[in-house]
């Protein structure tokens, strides 16, 4: 099974990744990466939706996967840098306020994306 079908079987069913993965996909899923970043960077000014949706999908698959393949850990500043491509790219076709990007620990990448909420009413009063 290609990382790419793994990928689509843990969208479905987040509890089959441990099963599905073996030293073969841990050590494709850079390539899986970098193809699906490519994806979402093509999709981020056209349909950001849809590129939102593949990047919080793809953030998932990381934070899954990153317990299995902590090597994964060497290439997120290249992979934070690609997120925050796109991200600002989207954010900028939503007409977001801010986003935000981030890596913690327990080890896990997250991110954001802000609107302001304040609304200014005035009475006629």
């Amino acid at each position: 099974m290609e990382t790419s079908a793994i990928f689509e079987r843990w969208l479905k069913n987040p509890v089959n990744l441990d099963h599905d993965l073996s030293d073969y996909h841990l050590q494709n899923i850079p390539a899986f990466l970098d193809s699906k970043m490519q994806e979402i960077s093509r999709n981020a000014e056209t349909h950001p939706d849809h590129a939102f949706a593949q990047l919080l999908e793809v953030i998932g698959f990381i934070n899954a996967v990153i317990r299995k393949k902590p090597g994964i850990l060497d290439r997120l500043a290249e992979l934070i840098s690609k997120f925050k491509d796109a991200l600002a790219r989207i954010a900028s076709s939503k007409l977001a306020d801010s986003y935000s990007i981030s890596a913690g620990f327990p080890l896990n990448v997250s991110l954001s994306l802000s609107w302001n909420t304040d609304l200014h009413i005035e009475s006629d009063t």
